[in-house]
């Protein structure tokens, strides 16, 4: 995705179309950006894009205008003044990159409203993956702003849960075919620093020591937190760090909780890390815990299955 933040910095937007929906459930691919404005930010946001370099190419149908950035990337820039935009953009869910998402009940508001087949498919992805929490502030949403929807809505939850329930067997089949539980994302990437060392795995990334230390430590911090929204946060390191997992793309995130140093490690499941901003002082505190955590993740599980969930991130 283009780097819209660094285009756009003074006019308030939410992501929204593909790009939000790609947030919840990863599985939708698309190249373009859709973003949301109120109407009256309309000059503004063409200002700050005309001052980018971006290059308008036309208008749309629903109201708004279309750009080509500077890198190639097109932008849809949708303008509304419906009851409901302005707090769509005022509470935005963040993306691992900051970016304002928005939240999972106006995303299905929208596509609700639109009607469109794209948009009904991506409601059976998008409430499947929603705990009951955000379940029901979709449907207080949806009642307040579009209240003869709500018997849609029902239907599409209800089809989403049993598609979701569907899925969710198939890849804990291909996971842990001898498992019957279901699998939590964080147990599931959690290290075991003995395992890690015994086995050696040619598609998995290889660690360093400290790495591993503070993967274990992260990942326990999130074994008892709620997906909200598709993410699972939690603090670590005597509340010196935030962990958080964006879970439908299993990807890890680590920021420092007190010095506001913003993102300080990332990495995804299977892949080796693409973020590293720990100080040597902070990689030598994690060493010197190793000893301890070892000690820790060697302590016998409490069921094979839940010895069989441990496995390193990158597996």
């Amino acid at each position: 995705m283009a780097g819209i933040e660094d285009i756009i910095k003074q006019t308030p937007f939410v992501i929204v179309g593909g790009v939000a929906t790609q947030y919840y459930v990863p599985q939708r691919q698309t190249q373009d950006i859709d973003i949301l404005v109120l109407t009256q930010n309309a000059s503004p946001i063409e200002r700050e894009l005309d001052r980018a370099g971006s290059r308008k190419i036309g208008s749309l149908a629903i109201g708004g205008s279309a750009w080509q950035l500077p890198d190639g990337t097109y932008l849809d820039v949708i303008e509304s003044n419906k009851p409901w935009v302005k707090e769509a953009i005022q509470k935005p869910n963040r993306s691992l990159d900051g970016l304002p998402i928005i939240s999972l009940p106006y995303l299905v508001l929208m596509k609700l409203e639109a009607s469109r087949f794209q948009d009904a498919e991506d409601l059976s992805k998008v409430l499947g993956v929603a705990d009951e929490s955000t379940l029901k502030q979709v449907r207080t949403v949806v009642r307040t702003y579009l209240k003869d929807a709500i018997e849609d809505l029902e239907s599409f939850i209800q089809l989403a849960k049993l598609e979701f329930q569907r899925s969710q067997r198939s890849r804990q089949a291909n996971l842990l075919a001898d498992s019957s539980k279901p699998i939590d994302l964080a147990a599931r990437m959690q290290v075991d620093a003995k395992d890690v060392e015994q086995r050696s795995v040619q598609s998995s990334p290889k660690r360093e020591e400290w790495e591993k230390v503070m993967l274990s430590q992260a990942l326990k911090s999130l074994q008892d937190t709620n997906i909200v929204d598709g993410i699972q946060t939690a603090t670590f390191a005597n509340g010196k760090f935030r962990a958080i997992l964006h879970a439908p793309t299993e990807t890890l995130s680590v920021v420092d909780e007190n010095q506001h140093r913003g993102t300080l490690y990332k990495t995804r499941k299977g892949e080796a890390a693409t973020i590293d901003e720990f100080t040597a002082q902070e990689k030598e505190r994690f060493l010197q815990q190793r000893s301890q955590q070892n000690k820790s993740n060697l302590q016998p599980p409490t069921s094979s299955k839940q010895k069989q969930q441990q496995i390193e991130p990158g597996e």
